[in-house]
């Protein structure tokens, strides 16, 4: 008599082997330092402005995102130290966050991982705007929460073509 609960060994292969092959980007180091530095009383925006300078596509974001019309100050910044003055501390660790989480996975798999990438932000920025009215919950650690929270999900898009015809757990992007 055959055990029926129990899947068969080649199922249990195939998961081994999937579970084998999945591999979850490491946290950037520029983002745990980065992290380390915002933790003391008195963030060193010096030393801020260096760790991000030291990765070329970083300050360009950074700096872009200061100088764009959505921010529409007066005054552009031209160096890494300025746009962290201009946006702050806070909004500058959010947007590196933003920034590490999406080059640390693939940029393929369309429409499925801009929905991924939307819903992330979306939750992340939903935090921020909460976290302030709720006693006892800082709002960065609700920020990065919200933010890696679904992370999973940019894995199992990247290793696997047909992950959103299986995926059952975000809801369907709106046309």
């Amino acid at each position: 008599m055959a055990d029926t609960d129990s899947p068969p060994a080649n199922l249990e292969d195939q998961a081994e082997r999937i579970a084998r092959e999945l591999t979850i980007p490491p946290c950037p180091a520029i983002l745990v330092r980065f992290a380390a530095e915002m933790k003391k009383e008195d963030p060193d925006l010096r030393l801020l402005a260096t760790l991000i300078g030291n990765d070329v596509a970083l300050s360009a974001a950074i700096i872009n995102t200061v100088n764009s019309p959505f921010y529409g100050g007066r005054r552009k910044a031209s160096n890494v130290q300025q746009a962290l003055y201009v946006l702050g501390l806070q909004r500058s660790a959010h947007l590196i966050a933003r920034l590490l989480l999406r080059n640390a996975f693939p940029a393929g798999s369309g429409a499925m991982m801009q929905h991924f990438w939307d819903e992330s932000t979306r939750m992340a920025t939903t935090a921020d705007d909460l976290a302030p009215h709720i006693a006892g919950i800082d709002g960065d650690i609700a920020h990065t929460y919200a933010l890696f929270r679904d992370c999973g999900m940019a894995v199992m898009i990247g290793k696997f073509p047909n992950y959103e015809k299986w995926s059952t757990s975000m809801p369907a992007s709106p046309e």
